[in-house]
């Protein structure tokens, strides 16, 4: 006898007749049992809606490796690629994607960030914009997906909440703010440690990195002189067994190699140090953290034009330090040295590389270079001049590289930039393009690049005849005598002409009289031939 709360199931087939049903039913009559009559039918039907339902077999794979591995990795696909792509379709409709990673300490299972993508292509075009020079931004084959701890968004972040509060409303500020609420609790603690930093002045090595933005100004004093440049790349070398770690940081500026204006890489090192130290004590340091900024920035800028004005040949008056290379007794190696300097001077780096037989330093060109993409490029003088100085780069400079360890030639740089040719036959065309003579594109600087413009310039010094190179604050117009022209008793139209014939050397630019203090004579420089009386 069936229990009072007693359910009795009893299945019956459809194509049985009711009465016969009813009397296979055993206890069918028993007080306080209760029948419920299903169908076959029923059954076959609540089973097709059911896991389990379809009559096929399906095979998993475990992408594990490892066969003790406790998570295996099941995969409807035997091709990882394969199950790479059914994820990305899943998520082809998400503005933001948030990976995560599981796990295992002190025998706790947790999940790590991996990467926040922005994959909106309105997010996307945002982001562009916001990291136009930064250098880092696309660090993968997947540009928007940014690991911990999220350098980018940490250096940019003031930008991008500038971005989300002038927004609006709408999609993109819906998006952005999806991506801010991802990204913030994740980077807080780096946020604070940066107001620190710039709050106290001082920065310690493992917090370095925090204040290391490419496409930052930063300052140094690495030619003797107060230098601005530009820094594209930041590099993190670990420490290994007979080796600290280092920060190598790539860094531009802008020079001139005779004929073209472009831009010359170099890399300065800071290598690892103990308790924190004031910002200001680094080799290199960005300009935000400078007591004057805005005082050196004016300083900088007028001597960047006028360094954009020395460019091509000019004879000038020099008294300061001049700079040569000679070779070390000891290390026999080739060594910059400083020596005392004062007379007259031509500033001209052309016949410096011609005369010497020296190759031109090869210099990325300007309107390639995307170390400014906020300015807009002044064209060149002329059609002619705009094709020559974007193709003399890469036709007309040498492959030969360059002594100084500190320079990086574009085989040694790792983000992609415009490349060169090399091998003999680049080498020959240039060779064949060198003896034509003196070719100069003075292309015109905007203010950014005159602030990063290198503060020294090449030419000889007529005193010693030595070729060297000079400081740009230190080179003065020439002090013209004019008392033996005053002095001179002659009619008045007579001394006027007098006047013009013996000025005509100045005004030309090819030489000089002998009423210049410092007394001499310079013939010039013809083809790169320099002769001197």
């Amino acid at each position: 006898m069936a229990s009072e709360n007693t359910m009795v199931v009893e299945l019956v087939d459809a194509n049985q007749p009711q009465e016969a049903a009813g009397a296979a039913s055993p206890g069918a009559s028993d007080s306080g049992a209760g029948w419920k009559r299903i169908s076959i039918a029923e059954v076959d039907s609540d089973k097709d809606e059911s896991d389990g339902s379809k009559c096929e077999i399906i095979t998993f794979y475990n992408h594990s490796t490892d066969p003790n591995d406790k998570r295996p990795r099941w995969s409807e696909f035997q091709d990882p690629v394969a199950e790479e792509r059914r994820l990305k379709q899943v998520g082809k409709d998400f503005a933001v994607i948030h990976r995560q990673s599981r796990v295992e300490k002190d025998g706790c299972d947790s999940w790590i960030t991996t990467s926040i993508e922005a994959q909106s292509p309105r997010l996307r075009t945002v982001l562009d914009q916001v990291f136009s020079d930064y250098s880092g931004w696309f660090p993968d084959s997947s540009p928007y997906a940014v690991a911990p701890p999220f350098k980018p968004y940490v250096h940019r972040w003031d930008t991008l909440k500038k971005v989300c509060e002038e927004a609006g409303s709408g999609m993109l500020a819906a998006e952005l703010q999806l991506l801010r609420g991802e990204l913030e609790p994740r980077i807080t603690g780096y946020l604070s440690s940066l107001d620190r930093i710039r709050s106290t002045g001082t920065v310690s090595f493992s917090n370095l990195w925090m204040i290391l933005a490419p496409g930052c100004l930063v300052i140094s004093d690495r030619t003797g002189k107060t230098q601005i440049s530009k820094l594209v790349q930041v590099i993190f070398s670990p420490k290994k067994r007979n080796q600290d770690a280092f920060y190598r940081l790539v860094l531009a500026s802008v020079n001139w190699n005779g004929s073209t204006t472009g831009i010359e890489l170099s890399v300065v090192n800071i290598c690892e140090y103990g308790d924190a130290i004031a910002v200001q004590k680094l080799s290199v340091y960005p300009v935000e953290f400078a007591s004057n900024w805005e005082k050196i920035e004016k300083q900088v800028l007028a001597r960047g034009r006028k360094w954009e004005a020395l460019r091509g040949y000019h004879m000038k008056a020099y008294s300061g330090t001049k700079y040569v290379m000679e070779r070390n007794p000891f290390s026999r190696q080739m060594e910059e040295v400083g020596k005392p300097a004062s007379g007259r001077v031509i500033v001209d780096a052309y016949a410096h590389y011609k005369v010497q037989k020296k190759v031109a330093k090869r210099l990325f060109p300007l309107d390639k270079f995307r170390y400014a993409p906020d300015t807009l490029r002044p064209k060149p003088k002329t059609k002619d001049d705009a094709r020559n100085d974007s193709g003399s780069d890469s036709d007309s400079d040498s492959d030969e590289s360059s002594s100084d360890p500190d320079i990086l030639e574009p085989a040694d740089f790792t983000i992609q930039l415009p490349t060169f040719k090399t091998g003999p036959a680049a080498h020959a065309a240039y060779k064949g393009k060198e003896t034509s003579g003196r070719s100069e594109v003075l292309t015109p600087l905007n203010d950014l690049e005159c602030v990063i413009a290198t503060p020294r310039l090449k030419g000889f010094d007529l005193g010693v005849k030595e070729w060297c190179e000079f400081d740009v604050d230190d080179v003065k117009d020439i002090i013209w005598d004019t008392s033996p022209y005053d002095n001179l008793v002659l009619p008045e139209g007579e001394k006027d002409l007098v006047f013009a014939f013996a000025d005509r050397p100045r005004l030309s630019k090819q030489g000089f009289d002998d009423f210049v203090a410092h007394k001499g004579k310079y013939s010039g420089v013809r083809s790169g031939l320099v002769t001197v009386n």
